[in-house]
């Protein structure tokens, strides 16, 4: 379904645009992505291609629930510190979708399990 998935998405532009917070608990900073059609799209598409298999994802990253980011900081003691911190970045940066990756959870630096380029 990977295979599919990449063979069936082009490449498409992502825009991170803001920094956010995610007031749960533990509390998420991150950098915020600009909804934008293709973006949105790959994620419904990818729902559907994979529904039902494996785990059920987080209610917060169904179609319709999701907001659209890149985690900066997770779990830190002092949420203002990681986002002073995070403020050092310059927005927006702009950058280009072009793979999929499959990664091992948890493990830093990230191991890659598979990666897929986009629309071959």
């Amino acid at each position: 379904k990977m295979r599919l998935f990449a063979a069936k998405k082009r490449p498409f532009s992502l825009t991170l645009s803001y920094l956010g917070v995610f007031n749960t608990n533990p509390a998420v900073v991150y950098a915020g992505a600009t909804v934008s059609l293709a973006l949105l799209d790959a994620h419904h598409f990818f729902h559907d291609l994979f529904a039902g298999v494996g785990q059920q994802p987080w209610g917060y990253y169904l179609p319709d629930v999701w907001v659209p980011h890149c985690t900066l900081a997770e779990g830190v003691g002092e949420v203002g510190t990681a986002v002073n911190h995070c403020r050092q970045l310059t927005l927006p940066i702009h950058t280009t979708v072009n793979r999929i990756s499959i990664v091992q959870p948890g493990q830093y630096p990230v191991s890659y399990r598979l990666t897929l380029p986009l629309g071959e």
